[in-house]
């Protein structure tokens, strides 16, 4: 197959990337989507991805943001209707820090494949997507449809929005989300815009296994190693050292220093490295 994205030296690629990733994450700032920060991050890691790893590529990524941003403000407006979920995050808009965990994957995997020219990276880039978008998907919806969700490694029920809970709608919606960015690239592929090592029935097969594959590690990450802390005054979990009462918590599981962003992290580089391996094989 014809590699039709290989990094060539394309400084107006790289630029026309850079220009419309600040044109993307302006709006999304101006929506709220993202913070300043956040913003500034989204323009590295499109410029980045766009023009190391190609404009479809780039196309899945805004794919990933634009989907997941709407459900993750869907659910924080009904949220805001009632009394909450009992696990207190950060909110809908997106740092910095949240959006390289989610894009660090598919940046790496497009700079590899500037370096390299190996279509395999292209693969990992598209399945660390997969993966970010199946985590989203399935938290957001998972906690929209209320259903009581139960711990990935015990059974156990617990409270919505506890760190590795699951439940049948979000499960359900990991493996959707994973399958649209596979979608989307077997129509890159289909289009000539994408170069990926294989047919679109093993394409989407990969990107959507890889994906999901991604988001359950992502629960089980999160119900065994993510920090999670206790409000003594108000008997909440969270994911702060503080609650937003002010007071100080305490950690009741998880490492040191392993926050929901790390987990994000390492679950997209490891749905990464899982499709770039089958390319491999």
């Amino acid at each position: 197959m014809t590699n039709l994205v290989e990094f060539s030296g394309d400084l107006t690629r790289w630029g026309a990337g850079l220009v419309l990733a600040a044109a993307v994450a302006t709006l999304a700032w101006r929506a709220r989507s993202l913070t300043v920060d956040g913003a500034v991050a989204a323009v590295a890691v499109g410029g980045i991805v766009v023009g190391a790893g190609g404009w479809w590529l780039g196309t899945l990524l805004v794919l990933f943001f634009v989907t997941s941003s709407g459900l993750s403000r869907l659910r924080a407006t009904r949220q805001a209707q009632r009394t909450g979920d009992a696990i207190i995050r950060r909110g809908s808009r997106r740092d910095a820090v949240q959006v390289l965990a989610n894009g660090g994957a598919a940046t790496l995997g497009a700079l590899l494949f500037a370096l390299t020219g190996a279509e395999v990276w292209v693969l990992g880039a598209v399945c660390g997507i997969a993966a970010a978008n199946a985590d989203t998907w399935s938290t957001e919806i998972g906690r929209w449809a209320g259903r009581t969700p139960r711990l990935i490694t015990t059974g156990r029920v617990v409270a919505p929005g506890t760190s590795g809970g699951v439940t049948v709608p979000g499960t359900s919606a990991a493996i959707a989300g994973a399958g649209l960015i596979a979608l989307g690239g077997a129509v890159g592929i289909a289009a000539g815009w994408l170069a990926l090592p294989f047919g679109l029935g093993s394409a989407l097969l990969t990107v959507t296994v890889a994906g999901f594959a991604g988001a359950l590690i992502d629960s089980v990450f999160g119900a065994t190693e993510q920090r999670v802390y206790r409000c003594p005054l108000c008997n909440l979990e969270t994911e702060q050292p503080r609650h937003r009462c002010g007071t100080p918590t305490v950690p009741v599981r998880g490492l040191p220093g392993v926050t929901n962003d790390t987990v994000n992290a390492l679950a997209t580089l490891l749905a990464a490295g899982l499709g770039a391996v089958i390319g491999m094989l």
